[in-house]
C-alpha cells in the first residue's frame, strides 16, 4: 500500500505563476488541470495513483476533477510534452521535479517560526493549532445590529443608530 502523505497544503510562488512559462505553454483548461494535478500529488508524495503501481484510469481522473475524459487525456498529452509530468513504466503520473513544487528546508523553518511567534503551535500534517489544542481562534465579531461607528467635525467618534 501506498504511503499516504497528509500535507493539507502546496505552495503557489506568485511570480512564477504569474510570470512563468506556464502561462505560456497551457491554456487555461490545461492550467487549471495542471493545479489539480498539484493538489493530487500532493497526496502522495509527487505521485497520481491509485495506489503503488496502479494509475488512475482516466475515467477516474475525469471523475475526481470533474471534467471531461478527453481533455484529462489532451492535458497529459500536453503536460508530458512541456516535461511537467513524467509517466512510469506502470501507468503511474508523476510530477517531474516534484521538490521544485515543495518549500524548501528554509522557507519551512520559517513558516513553523512564524506560526510559534503568533502563539500557535504546529502540528506534524502542518496545521496550526492554539497551544491549547483547541484549534484557531475566530476572530471577535461585533454582534450589535444595526449601528455603526460615525467620526462627527469634532473628529471624536460617537455610535450612531441607523436612522439614515
Amino acid at each position: 500500500m501506498k504511503k499516504r502523505n497528509d500535507q493539507p497544503w502546496i505552495p503557489l510562488w506568485v511570480d512564477k505563476w504569474i510570470f512563468g512559462s506556464t502561462r505560456y505553454e497551457l491554456s487555461n483548461e490545461e492550467r487549471a488541470i495542471w493545479v489539480d494535478f498539484l493538489a493530487l500529488a500532493a497526496k502522495d508524495s509527487g505521485y497520481i495513483r491509485a495506489n503503488t503501481g496502479f494509475p488512475y484510469p482516466i475515467s477516474a481522473l475525469a471523475g475526481i476533477l470533474n471534467v471531461d475524459s478527453e481533455l484529462i487525456s489532451r492535458v497529459i498529452s500536453r503536460l508530458k510534452e512541456t516535461g511537467k509530468i513524467v509517466i512510469e513504466k506502470d501507468g503511474v503520473i508523476r510530477i517531474n521535479q516534484w521538490d521544485d513544487y515543495q518549500l524548501s528546508a528554509r522557507h519551512t523553518r520559517r513558516y513553523k517560526d512564524d506560526v510559534r511567534k503568533s502563539g500557535h503551535s504546529v502540528r506534524k500534517s502542518g496545521h496550526s493549532v492554539r497551544k491549547n489544542g483547541r484549534g484557531v481562534p475566530k476572530k471577535n465579531i461585533n454582534t450589535k445590529k444595526n449601528t455603526k461607528k460615525n467620526i462627527n467635525n469634532n473628529n471624536d467618534v460617537k455610535n450612531v443608530n441607523n436612522e439614515g
